[in-house]
């Protein structure tokens, strides 16, 4: 049985993405996190900064970190910071035109990118107009592609963060297990309420 959450459609040009869907009420575990050393990812911002996972994987009763969408990561970053490539791809979604006090949810900013093995890396809350690539652009991993914000739903709390996901779909998302190649080790994911340091 799943317990659905309100769907919001963002359009971006002649893109329609389903950003929301149904999470099972039963929580499904997080399992099968791949070998660090070869993972794909990067943390998402620059070499040399930290910064703290504000919300982790697999938090029942959470809609954008449970169900299907139980590998995204909340990372906690002052409005104004760049946000970086988790890894090489192309622009497949943008969205900008949200303001910071708009807190609705499905009026994120955001930025999607496309991956050659046909998943996807999901960058949502940014500042509005804080894209700083287009649609159809390859950007490469570590490129700066957008700026921190709190457009839409960022929880009661309204703490500025980055809402991650990498994911194999996005109608609706279904999120992957990330794990990053340049931080220290975790296996079982990044773990809630600690600080990673993005290294080379």
């Amino acid at each position: 049985m799943k317990a659905c959450v309100p769907a919001a459609i963002a359009v971006a040009g002649s893109c329609a993405v389903l950003l929301s869907g149904c999470a099972e009420e039963s929580q499904t575990p997080c399992t099968g996190y791949p070998a660090q050393e070869t993972s794909p990812y990067v943390l998402p911002w620059a070499p040399g900064a930290s910064f703290p996972v504000h919300t982790g994987n697999c938090r029942e009763g959470n809609a954008t970190h449970s169900g299907d969408r139980r590998y995204a990561y909340d990372f906690r970053m002052p409005v104004g910071s760049v946000i970086t490539a988790a890894r090489g791809g192309t622009v497949a979604v943008v969205v900008e035109q949200y303001a910071d006090d708009d807190h609705e949810f499905g009026h994120e900013n955001l930025v999607f990118l496309s991956h050659d093995d046909g998943t996807f890396t999901l960058y949502f809350h940014l500042a509005r107009n804080g894209a700083l690539v287009d649609v159809g652009d390859g950007v490469r991993v570590g490129a700066p592609i957008g700026i921190v914000g709190t457009s839409g739903s960022i929880g009661r709390d309204l703490v500025p963060h980055l809402h991650f996901e990498a994911a194999s779909q996005l109608r609706p998302i279904r999120s992957l297990p990330a794990v990053f190649r340049n931080t220290r080790p975790h296996p079982s994911g990044l773990v809630e309420g600690e600080s990673y340091r993005a290294g080379e």
